[in-house]
């Protein structure tokens, strides 16, 4: 997705982009990646095989003012113990909206 040169990028910006999902090879060609800023868009979920490639690497990754639906389907990030690292807001279910996304994982 991303050209070679990609592979020493150790931080990514695309905030306000309307970015309302991410293919699945998006981190592939960026093993140095240590932060990711995608906060004012409009993804929906957190998906472990998209974020796989770069998920053990991270220091940090906010995702405010997006439309997180803090389900099952984003559970996979309390069993890798790396939850602190997610800053951003619920937007879904009703019952969390607005919550921060590592309070979900306190309960």
């Amino acid at each position: 997705m991303f050209p070679k040169p990609a592979g020493q990028l150790m931080r990514i910006d695309l905030s306000y982009n309307e970015i309302d999902s991410l293919p699945g090879n998006f981190f592939v060609e960026m093993p140095s990646l240590v932060e990711i800023i995608l906060s004012g868009n409009e993804l929906k979920s957190i998906d472990q095989g998209t974020w796989n490639p770069v998920w053990e690497k991270l220091s940090k990754v906010l995702l405010f003012d997006n439309k997180i639906e803090c389900g099952e389907s984003i559970m996979w990030i309390k069993r890798t113990r790396r939850p602190k690292l997610i800053e951003g807001n619920c937007a879904a279910p009703k019952n969390m909206v607005g919550r921060q996304i590592i309070d979900v994982y306190k309960t």
